[in-house]
């Protein structure tokens, strides 16, 4: 799982990326506890660079969503 904690850190530093509100001042994009929680501010652009480095770790690793399980809130 350090792969995917590198990938999420470094497209938060996209300009694009937008930190879910009080996350930025820890920087902090994810939490991985027995389950993967991603943050970032609700618009479209932040949403898809999430998505799109978890596919990039998907395609790596082959490891995936289980998408029944799975929500955007």
């Amino acid at each position: 799982m350090e792969y995917l904690s590198r990938a999420l850190k470094a497209t938060s530093i996209s300009p694009s990326f937008k930190y879910h509100p009080g996350c930025e001042n820890h920087n902090l994009v994810q939490l991985m506890i027995d389950y993967l929680m991603l943050f970032c501010e609700t618009e479209v652009r932040s949403v898809k660079i999430l998505i799109e480095a978890f596919q990039s770790f998907s395609t790596s690793t082959g490891l995936t969503a289980n998408y029944h399980k799975s929500k955007i809130v």
